[in-house]
């Protein structure tokens, strides 16, 4: 019994750090994509994902990277376990208005902005995002005490984001 103890706990934490090295890879094959071009990045922005479709409901919480680039907005997802002793890399979002838009590489989805909404220090994004079912995507992130940061991104989207 404890040896399939031991087998299922290393199987875990190796199937773990399997999928953040992969997710890894997805971010270093987005910023050579990205190379030497003019971007905005920043940093420890709290973000909720709500997904809903007929079958079932999720909702995430995530501390993120976000990159403006080129009329795309480009969500780097990540958790932190044990304070910051261990942090896991999640999927790539891109966002975009365009359907048409060319999707980057290392993204896992990209999303189609359906509308935006500005209350206080958050954004909230809806997105639809066709996979086999229709998933319809709330993706809010919260700029708390980053004024700054907001700005950026609210201009961003007003203006630049197809």
């Amino acid at each position: 019994m404890i040896l399939v103890g031991i087998i299922f706990l290393c199987t875990f934490i190796i199937g773990n750090f399997g999928f953040h090295f992969y997710y890894k890879n997805k971010r270093v094959l987005l910023f050579n994509e990205i190379g030497n071009r003019d971007y905005v990045e920043i940093k420890n922005i709290e973000t909720e994902i709500y997904s809903s479709n007929k079958m079932s409901v999720t909702t995430k919480f995530y501390i993120s990277e976000i990159i403006l680039f080129e009329g795309n907005l480009f969500i780097l997802l990540k958790k932190s376990f044990f304070g910051d002793l261990i942090i896991k890399n999640y999927p790539i979002i891109q966002i975009s208005r365009n359907e048409n838009s060319k999707k980057y590489d290392g993204v896992l989805r990209k999303h189609v902005l359906k509308k935006s909404e500005f209350v206080n220090t958050k954004i909230r994004f809806y997105t639809n995002h066709q996979i086999p079912i229709k998933l319809t995507t709330e993706l809010e992130l919260n700029f708390a005490n980053k004024n700054k940061e907001l700005k950026i991104v609210t201009e961003f989207i007003n203006e630049k984001l197809n």
